[in-house]
């Protein structure tokens, strides 16, 4: 039964660390470029990013202290040795991606995200880079996160067999 609950909260973590990257991405950010007022639109992506952000963090600290007990709980309990490298293969993939979004949220998170927000609030124009690597960071994340979500569905189906 603590599996299960395992399972659970690390599923829970995923989906609203994704699914808030994909209503930043899909819905949020285009919504404010539209209709928020030019010297508005600072303070409101300050705002959700802040609070985007305190989430954020939670879920991935919650998938990183519940993904190792996931696996190991998988490797101990359902893993037969016809599947075992298939499986490996699979999930050192899946690992290498969720670091890659590690890396990539603290970049953009704390780094050039806000970077962006302080040169805009002051005032200044940022560099074209900045302005198109910051929202196209969020947007690679959310596809790696898509893809790792179908890498996890794989583990646990391969794991079924």
């Amino acid at each position: 039964m603590i599996w299960i609950f395992v399972l659970w909260v690390h599923l829970i973590a995923a989906m609203v660390w994704i699914g808030g990257m994909a209503f930043l991405t899909i819905i949020a950010a285009p919504s404010l470029k539209r209709l928020a007022p030019p010297e508005v639109q600072p303070i409101l992506y300050k705002d959700i990013g802040r609070r985007f952000k305190l989430v954020g963090w939670i879920c991935i600290f919650v998938l990183i202290l519940t993904g190792p007990l996931n696996i190991y709980h998988h490797i101990t309990s359902h893993m037969t040795h016809e599947g075992e490298d298939d499986f490996h293969g699979v999930f050192v993939l899946k690992l290498g991606l969720v670091l890659i979004m590690i890396l990539l949220s603290l970049v953009h998170d704390f780094v050039l995200g806000p970077l962006l927000g302080e040169k805009i609030r002051e005032g200044v124009t940022p560099s074209r880079f900045l302005k198109l690597i910051v929202p196209w960071m969020g947007r690679v994340n959310l596809i790696l996160g898509l893809i790792v979500i179908y890498l996890g569905l794989t583990l646990a189906q391969m794991n079924t067999h």
